[in-house]
């Protein structure tokens, strides 16, 4: 793979995506890897993306309840969401679709097991952290207001 093109998109107008796009950059570099590094912004990212042929690599965030339960992360789902995942083996569309009809939760745990294996085959994304807003409120706070 040494010498292989890899393209990075960093969405330069967001520091939470241009710092990891630059981690990436220098690691795939570290590995060997020819960067083909296209700054862009936020808008232009965000319409590339829908393009898998224009990109290897773009940062973003997500997360919420998919977490929870891979039947809610759409990012597993083929060619759907952001990274336009393509499950060319259709091994995870295929776990997708036993996990919806498991009956026990011991079937649930073998399937989603199977699908961490796929996914680790795949790789359709790679999480490399969580982000948490943090928040709190006082009753008794005289002119505050309720979220």
């Amino acid at each position: 793979m040494v010498g292989t093109d890899i393209t990075v998109l960093p969405a330069g107008d967001r520091a939470r995506f241009s710092g990891p796009a630059e981690i990436s950059r220098q690691t795939l570099e570290a590995m060997g890897f020819n960067v083909i590094f296209k700054q862009t912004d936020w808008a232009t990212q965000t319409n590339w993306r829908e393009k898998p042929e224009l990109w290897d690599v773009f940062h973003t965030a997500g997360g919420g309840a998919w977490a929870a339960n891979p039947l809610l992360n759409s990012s597993l789902a083929k060619n759907k969401y952001w990274n336009k995942y393509q499950d060319e083996s259709g091994a995870m569309t295929a776990g997708m679709e036993s996990l919806a009809r498991a009956s026990s939760a011991d079937e649930q745990l073998a399937i989603v097991k199977e699908m961490q294996n796929v996914f680790w085959q795949d790789v359709p994304y790679i999480s490399f952290g969580d982000s948490f807003g943090v928040g709190a409120l006082r009753a008794d706070v005289q002119g505050s207001q309720s979220l």
